[in-house]
């Protein structure tokens, strides 16, 4: 029997399947994606550099950039665009975790005893050092009780952890005095 002379939807069609030099170049635009998401979700938990973290977020639009253009030759090419889906599922799942806090909750849950102990000590020190997974530049006395300076927290001056153990720290009385910010228990954010 005959359909009518309609052919079926499909038949008369070869799907031409992705080459596997393009899935490899897929597969290395996605393995950067990753990199430079955890680079960022690194970053946020560590109140990492700012100046690194704009470098990894240009690197991060530039891999964009790259895998659009990969993107439509491959969804034009071999109607394969489906396999560069991964990439920006990355970035939107990272870019949701960023938002949420969750990094910067955990780099404090990871850090808090460490950061307690070296400011209990509050050994007056200076040069980077790692507490926790913060970077620490600095270690002094000051308000009663003891500041942790950490590198790129503050976007001007010098900013970083607080502890209190003896009461909220003191007002600024002038204009580069530190200003604080109630963080957790004793423990408070200072700028200047």
């Amino acid at each position: 029997m005959s359909s009518g002379g309609v052919e079926a939807a499909g038949v008369g069609e070869t799907k031409r399947r992705p080459p596997r030099w393009w899935l490899i170049a897929s597969g290395v635009i996605v393995a950067v994606t990753v990199v430079c998401c955890l680079a960022v979700v690194w970053l946020m938990l560590s109140h990492g550099d700012l100046g690194l973290l704009l470098l990894t977020a240009f690197a991060l639009a530039c891999t964009g950039l790259v895998w659009a253009v990969w993107s439509l030759v491959g969804l034009i090419a071999y109607r394969a665009g489906w396999v560069s889906l991964a990439a920006p599922a990355v970035v939107v799942f990272t870019a949701g975790l960023v938002w949420s806090g969750i990094p910067k909750d955990l780099g404090w849950w990871l850090s808090e005893s460490a950061l307690e102990r070296a400011a209990i000590a509050c050994s007056p020190a200076d040069g980077d050092r790692r507490i926790g997974v913060y970077e620490v530049s600095t270690i002094r006395a000051e308000d009663n009780g003891c500041l942790l300076t950490v590198p790129g927290y503050g976007l001007i001056g010098p900013a970083g952890f607080a502890y209190m153990p003896h009461g909220e720290p003191p007002a600024p009385q002038h204009e580069y005095d530190e200003r604080y910010r109630h963080q957790e228990g004793p423990w408070y954010s200072f700028s200047t």
